[in-house]
């Protein structure tokens, strides 16, 4: 049983690092490592209720930095340093104008498609990385806390749900929000999607399990 939430078994607090300079200017980002904006500071502090509220288990972050910053700055205990979470490898895209790539590339997606060229993850490569993540978290009671990347977190969401991959290019993912998974016994279930930090922790989970 999970502490105060009245959920039984595994839970995955699945939170997207706060924004970037680099993210906002509308390029990919993917390997590239830039620090934090003020704003994305604002948003990762926003989840300090959260990390104190002694809901958490368990916290992993990507070993990149502006994930374990977000995990920092919102006083999660000892995360561990997981790099399965590092956000997709993008190859030639990354820095790239996002709106100009895909106004050259009608119909592109990532999920399916992939960066271009030989360079970069497909969607098996993070998909195997995210096995791995998800294999580490079912056996757990608890809840852990992820925090990664809005590419990343969107193929955690279709694997952990058995969604077709076509979906995950819908998925809207902010920078500083999360999505709450619960393990039921037919498998995982989404309890809440591109949530903002709660002002009660307890609470914010108790209504949505």
């Amino acid at each position: 049983m999970s502490r105060g939430t009245g959920a039984a078994g595994p839970m995955i607090l699945a939170i997207r690092h706060g924004a970037t300079e680099l993210s906002a200017s509308g390029a990919f980002v993917g390997r590239t490592d830039p620090p934090l904006s003020a704003r994305g500071e604002t948003q990762a502090m926003a989840w300090g209720g959260f990390a104190a509220s002694g809901l958490v288990t368990r916290t992993a972050t990507s070993p990149l930095r502006r994930a374990a910053q977000t995990a920092a700055l919102a006083g999660f205990p000892a995360p561990t340093v997981d790099a399965d979470l590092a956000e997709w490898d993008l190859g030639e895209l990354e820095g790239r104008d996002a709106e100009t790539w895909r106004r050259a590339n009608p119909g592109w997606s990532l999920f399916d498609q992939g960066p271009p060229g030989e360079a970069g993850e497909r969607y098996a490569d993070v998909a195997q990385r995210v096995g791995r993540v998800i294999s580490g978290v079912t056996s757990e009671e608890g809840l852990t806390v992820l925090v990664a990347h809005g590419q990343l977190l969107k193929v955690l969401a279709v694997e952990l749900l058995g969604l077709p991959v076509a979906n995950a290019s819908r998925l809207a993912y902010g920078p500083g929000r999360a999505a709450l998974y619960l393990r039921r016994s037919a498998g995982w279930c989404l309890a809440g999607w591109n949530l903002a930090a709660p002002g009660d922790p307890a609470n914010f989970v108790a209504e949505l399990t």
